[in-house]
């Protein structure tokens, strides 16, 4: 018979410690965030001894009040969390920030989370996870979605199929090896997939099912152990987890995740074999208990509360993690005393477990629906304007003496923020991808094909999207054909990967830019190509970036590779008979490398546009200079400059121009700004020589 496992209480509050010291950004637990695979087994492990422990005492199993409890269980707690998470957003967030949490909010309320953050492509380990409040809800969505499919499993398959339960473990343990076999498969080519995905992460509640029904087997054989090598093995998985969470050890996410399984499973079947041995005796103390009971609601807490911290106190990660833990465990702890536990204990609920599912589901659709945007997409200021490093308004003005000029700049921006910003489509502006030749045909890449004029085609990634809006109207204006080859995070150049993508978009890059390279470009009779791409050569880009080629040329330096790549992709252009516009690189919030302050979020609290001001990198990227030196070379290549065009200032951009705000994000220029600059964008064009001769009508 199942009984409760106080030490196992204590286990929970290991594991949403670990994972709580991983978000603080303490080093020493570079690898907290595998307490979330512990939970995971723990789950696992716990679900499956209470449903046959309901079947031993009843002979069958009730998948509606199961429901039903896990309904009173979670969602009280999260609709509130995610409710007050809203309201908190509204308080200390600029409301271009709070349009992108919409759809995160919504996704953890229904419980697709992980999901919708694979759609967004949103890097778990990466420097921008601090853009959603929800993101943790990622594990949670997982758990109940195994939550939904494993009670029908083990009804359809020991109740109404009348399997032993022996061959249930069984069933058990093959979908656990196919689910490891997709993590492993996965990792190698999609980091983020491999992590968020149900079907490569449900391998880890899985393994705590089979050790479940493993113990139970050994307990009706009678050979449970009480010490020894229960105790052992106990102390030596807890030891395991802890040692897999610090940062000794350099480890994949995914090896990292398949060790921890097994140090989790060793962990608690040790645990429970030996319950009387220190490390259980420890984890079973009231403080660490009470703790691990409330671990769910510390979970839901943690990193807003973090999030908050973080942006209103400039504070090491060790005093983070420990404001954090204070705050989310007596938001927890609050929670599970005055809401949570009435609505769990109730008896008139348990006894419609049906009716309590739909009510639930009823209150998630609703909050989702009208509360979540209602609070989110509201124009309120933020009331409390953060004091961390980045988090004040100022985007770029040097902190030093003014001189005359940036004195002169700082006096023409001192004008207010304009009131009618349009943040909502603001932040929805991706450029214009275009038709990306979708069938691998010339006509198939066309945009604008009635005019008479030369054919222009436009290559390159999230930057040409941005400057695709204004040749499209330009083409129009002065009656040149367009064609475009554009995908964001891909290179121009041929040959050139960007390995901070998942494995699905580099193989879409590298067959879409070959395949436009060697088949389609060929047969255009293009008359110029103007390619334009993200500054890829500096910073980390050495290590995001790399040539498809690169194992022929092992001593070759990154921007040798750079240079290399490039001037094979001009001479392929070349080789067409077309002419080639190498623009040079437009630089962000944060100069050319990738990132910066957010100037929406500035723009939201900002008293000023003076406020808001960027600071223009003083030196070029080295792939300008590339860009110089083909033209020197090749008599058919020209590059332009459009610098002035949206930074006409010499010691500072402003943060809007002619009416239209700069930059959408940290590294794009805005549509309407593009739109509205676009003659600008003509004249540096044709000043670069690559029309002359080209009849335009």
């Amino acid at each position: 018979m199942w009984e409760y496992r106080p030490q196992l209480d204590g286990l929970r509050f290991v594991a949403v410690m670990l994972v709580l010291a991983f978000h603080a950004g303490m080093v020493s637990m570079s690898g907290g965030f595998i307490g979330v695979d512990l939970f995971f087994v723990l789950s696992g492990f716990l679900v499956t001894n209470v449903i046959l422990d309901e079947v031993d005492r009843q002979g069958s199993f009730s998948v509606g009040a199961f429901y039903g409890r896990r309904v009173r269980r979670l969602l009280p707690a999260a609709v509130l969390a995610i409710t007050a998470t809203c309201v908190l957003a509204v308080l200390v967030t600029p409301e271009a920030s709070r349009l992108s949490m919409v759809s995160d909010a919504r996704a953890a309320l229904l419980y697709f989370a992980n999901w919708q953050f694979i759609a967004d492509a949103n890097d778990y380990f990466g420097d921008g996870i601090s853009a959603s409040p929800f993101l943790h809800y990622w594990s949670l969505s997982i758990e109940e979605q195994y939550y939904i499919v494993y009670p029908l499993l083990i009804f359809l398959v020991l109740i109404k199929a009348r399997q032993s339960e022996r061959r249930v473990g069984l069933l058990l343990a093959v979908l656990t090896a196919v689910s490891v076999a997709l993590q492993v498969h996965a990792a190698a080519n999609d980091v983020n997939f491999a992590y968020y995905a149900t079907q490569t992460r449900i391998y880890q509640p899985l393994a705590g099912c089979v050790l479940a029904i493993a113990l139970r087997e050994l307990g009706r054989r009678g050979t449970t152990e009480s010490g020894g090598a229960g105790g052992l093995l106990g102390t030596l998985g807890v030891v395991g987890v802890v040692v897999l969470a610090s940062g000794w050890l350099d480890l994949s996410e995914s090896v990292r995740g398949l060790l921890c399984t097994v140090a989790a499973l060793a962990a608690v079947g040790g645990l429970c074999l030996a319950p009387t041995t220190p490390v259980s005796r420890a984890l079973s103390w009231s403080v660490p208990r009470y703790l691990g009971q409330i671990s769910y609601g510390t979970y839901l807490w943690h990193w807003p509360v973090i999030l908050v911290i973080a942006q209103l106190f400039d504070v090491r990660p060790i005093v983070l993690a420990l404001m954090a833990t204070a705050v989310a465990t007596g938001l927890a702890a609050l929670s599970f005393q005055v809401f949570e536990t009435p609505i769990r204990r109730s008896r008139s609920l348990a006894r419609t477990p049906w009716p309590v599912v739909l009510s639930g589901l009823a209150v998630s659709v609703l909050v989702a629906a009208v509360v979540v945007p209602v609070v989110l997409e509201s124009d309120r200021q933020p009331v409390v304007v953060a004091s961390g490093p980045g988090g004040g308004p100022a985007v770029g003005v040097p902190d030093r003496a003014q001189d005359g000029e940036v004195a002169a700049a700082l006096a023409d921006l001192d004008k207010p923020v304009p009131k009618d910003i349009d943040f909502r489509e603001l932040a929805d502006d991706e450029g214009e991808v275009g038709p990306q030749c979708a069938d691998g045909t010339p006509e198939s890449c066309v945009v604008v094909g009635d005019n008479d004029g030369p054919l222009v085609v436009l290559i390159g990634d999230s930057h040409a999207a941005m400057l695709a809006t204004a040749l499209h109207r330009l083409a129009d204006e002065r009656g040149f054909r367009l064609s475009t080859n554009i995908l964001n995070n891909c290179p121009w150049q041929d040959g050139i990967n960007v390995t901070r993508v998942g494995q699905a978009r580099q193989d879409e890059c590298a067959q879409m830019r070959s395949r436009f390279y060697d088949e389609i470009l060929p047969e255009m009779d293009a008359d110029l190509v103007v390619t334009v791409g993200k500054a890829r050569s500096d910073g980390h880009w050495a290590r995001d970036t790399e040539a498809d080629d690169a194992a022929e040329h092992p001593d070759e330096t990154f921007r040798q590779m750079l240079l290399r790549k490039s001037q094979e992709s001009v001479d392929k252009l070349r080789d067409t008979g077309a002419r080639v516009l190498l623009m040079h690189s437009v630089f962000g919030t944060g100069g050319y490398d990738i990132g910066g302050p957010d100037p929406l979020d500035c723009l939201g609290v900002a008293k000023t546009q003076a406020d808001c001001a960027v600071v223009p990198p003083t030196t070029r990227p080295p792939v300008d200079s590339f860009y110089e030196y083909f033209t020197t070379i090749y008599p058919d290549v020209f590059s332009a400059e459009l610098r002035d065009a949206y930074c006409p200032g010499r010691v500072l951009c402003a943060p809007i121009v002619d009416g239209e705000v700069t930059w959408h994000d940290a590294d794009h220029l805005s549509r309407g700004l593009v739109l509205s600059i676009r003659r600008q964008i003509w004249a540096q064009m044709q000043d670069s020589g690559a029309f002359d001769g080209l009849d335009l009508g």
